[in-house]
């Protein structure tokens, strides 16, 4: 497929994608992240895309995208300073002691990135 073509394929379902990431993922970033691998996947293989079935090759390679990072997702725990649950379990199942050396090496990792 040329690549005059495959722009026009981008600018054509750009915005579907994006829709269909965004109402799936809930996340904007995430969204735009899948939309953009989306694209990357299929100018990958761009020389087994038929015009004919692009738009449904796209929606699926969306999907497919969107439900890997879900499960990704599922097992990520949000780690934050000022969860008062997370202080009482590690220092339940810790000790204060080490729970609050935990709480200083995860700042300074925090103060890092």
């Amino acid at each position: 497929m040329p690549e005059e073509v495959f722009l026009d394929l981008v600018k054509q379902y750009q915005a579907q994608i994006y829709q269909h990431a965004l109402y799936l993922l809930n996340s904007p970033e995430d969204a735009k992240d899948v939309t953009q691998e989306t694209f990357i996947k299929a100018w990958n293989s761009n020389t087994e895309l038929r015009l004919e079935t692009v738009q449904s090759w796209l929606l699926k390679c969306a999907n497919n995208l969107c439900i890997d990072l879900l499960r990704r997702r599922r097992f990520q725990v949000p780690l934050t300073m000022g969860d008062k649950v997370l202080r009482v379990l590690c220092a339940a199942f810790l000790g204060t002691s080490v729970c609050a050396k935990m709480l200083v090496i995860v700042t300074n990792i925090s103060n890092i990135c």
